[in-house]
């Protein structure tokens, strides 16, 4: 690995095969398998960092069978193609000195390390803190770090939604507790209004997500305020890794949720999730990379909080997915749940159907977020001096317009599941139509609202072929290759454009002071 890191800033490497035609464009570029050779001259020097985790593969499920994460050749070329150079830059944590010392060297920096690798047994104390903290200084200093700790932080922690919630894609009805006062007194009085769903920060993949009904829908009080849960009332959940249902009283769900599973007053839980999401002062942050539910540390998380927001009963259509490159959308994938489920992760969504960026479709919802929402978006999240993510996602529910959002609101209160484990709301005929989300004539408007961000190492996703012990680059197939450079081409675009950009302003500042 050593030795492919020192070709890689040789400019080893040798182009082999031939890179797919994209539908409607010609042949760019020839296919390789490998980091091509750097620029003689590049306009850029980019650093992709990226980090070999103690353990072995189990800890180390996005990397190559040279060490590297799997997409890590298509970013670099991408860059490459770009006309900047882009070296895989193996961190070594137990020398944090010299590393800071060789990234200096570097104009900009797309940071590959899954939050919580830094901070694996093994790994050096505090490494993770370190690592951060260079991070934090190369900002500072004005040079671009997709992700820094403070975006991860910002738009990874569940609260960014209620950050977001004066935006048109936001939900006004947001609450957000950090203290297990605060939630039992705050679940109590909204559950009792509207079915809701939980959040508990950092999760992924659906775990720490949970859907809230009333066994007794007549119980439902008609104005937000007018009376509080009673510990004996039984409620109906979902959670969201796996779509099983299970009955709990309220003081039993609270009691998981405060405590953990093996409280006593918590009863008996069928979830693999512990509860206890006030129990440690420390964040927990949950791994998308793992199929079943389970949790793993990261010292980069932040303070512990639970969402609660209503329940969108459209849900039962789906998420959409929008695929960003910075502030450029590049895909819309819509995932529907299957028949009797409510998540849309994994391996319980029938399969995706993807788009592209101009689909009519999804016009409306493109034109709202994009045009409207984003250019707001790093202020409502305390990002004003950051760079937004180079690659990261924004997963929408629909929803009807016309208050349906308002917490005040009486509109679509879904009942709960009815019968065994997986066996949601019905749908309605109409509700099974794909694209599900168009709307003309008297309909109501359908509106968005974001139900999570993700922008910690998102990857490239035609390149999953090539993780693995025994894997690499040569185990992708043509077609996925294609599109996975297509994507990866686009971020080399973007990173160089972002660089053009804060080149010409610190070259306008420099120009002002000299006028004055």
């Amino acid at each position: 690995r050593r030795r492919r890191d020192a070709a890689d800033r040789a400019g080893g490497g040798r182009p082999v095969g031939a890179y797919a035609r994209m539908a409607g464009t010609p042949t760019r570029h020839v296919r390789s398998d490998v980091v091509l050779p750097q620029p003689a001259c590049p306009r850029y020097r980019l650093a992709h960092i990226g980090f070999f985790s103690p353990g072995g593969p189990s800890r180390n499920k996005d990397k190559d069978k040279h060490g590297h994460r799997y997409d890590s050749v298509g970013i670099c070329n991408g860059v490459i193609h770009a006309g900047a150079s882009c070296v895989r830059f193996a961190y070594d944590p137990s020398d944090p000195e010299r590393m800071i010392e060789e990234l200096k060297t570097f104009d900009g920096y797309i940071v590959r390390i899954n939050p919580g690798q830094l901070s694996n047994p093994g790994v050096a104390e505090d490494a993770q803190r370190r690592f951060d903290d260079a991070m934090r200084r190369f900002v500072d200093d004005g040079k671009p770090v997709w992700s820094s700790p403070a975006v991860q932080s910002a738009m990874g922690a569940k609260d960014a939604l209620v950050k977001i919630k004066g935006l048109r894609c936001g939900l006004e009805c947001t609450r957000c507790y950090y203290d297990a006062a605060s939630f039992e007194e705050g679940f109590r009085t909204t559950a009792a209004f509207q079915p809701r769903v939980l959040k508990r920060n950092r999760g992924s993949a659906g775990e720490g997500v949970w859907l809230v009904w009333l066994r007794d829908e007549s119980r439902y009080c008609a104005r937000l305020g007018d009376r509080s849960l009673e510990d004996s009332e039984n409620l109906v959940l979902m959670e969201m890794c796996d779509n099983h249902v299970e009955e709990h009283t309220v003081r039993e769900f609270l009691a998981f949720c405060v405590k953990g599973a093996d409280a006593p007053e918590a009863g008996t839980w069928r979830s693999n999730h512990p509860g206890g999401f006030f129990r440690d002062e420390t964040e927990t942050a949950l791994s998308a990379e793992v199929s079943t539910c389970s949790a793993k540390k990261s010292s980069t998380a932040a303070a512990v909080h639970v969402v609660d927001q209503r329940l969108l009963p459209r849900i039962v259509e789906g998420e959409v997915r929008l695929l960003m490159v910075r502030d450029s959308l590049y895909q819309i994938v819509h995932k529907k749940p299957r028949e009797g489920g409510m998540s849309a992760v994994g391996t319980l969504v029938d399969a995706p159907s993807y788009f592209e960026p101009d689909a009519p479709e999804y016009a409306a919802l493109r034109n709202r977020f994009v045009s409207t929402d984003l250019p707001r978006l790093k202020r409502s999240l305390g990002l004003e001096n950051e760079p937004l993510p180079l690659l990261w996602t924004a997963d929408f529910i629909p929803r009807d317009g016309d208050g349906d959002g308002d917490e005040h609101s009486e509109a679509s209160r879904s009942g709960a599941p009815k019968g065994e484990a997986t066996r949601g709301p019905e749908r309605t005929s109409d509700e099974n139509e794909d694209p599900p989300f168009s709307v003309s004539g008297d309909a109501k408007v359908t509106e968005w609202s974001v139900g999570e961000f993700n922008c910690s190492c998102v990857g490239v996703s035609p390149f999953l072929s090539a993780a693995g012990p025994d894997r690499d680059m040569t185990n992708v197939s043509d077609e996925d290759y294609e599109r996975g450079m297509r994507l990866c081409d686009m971020m080399g675009e973007q990173v160089v454009q972002a660089l053009d950009e804060r080149r010409a302003q610190a070259e306008a500042a420099t120009g002002d002071g000299g006028a004055e």
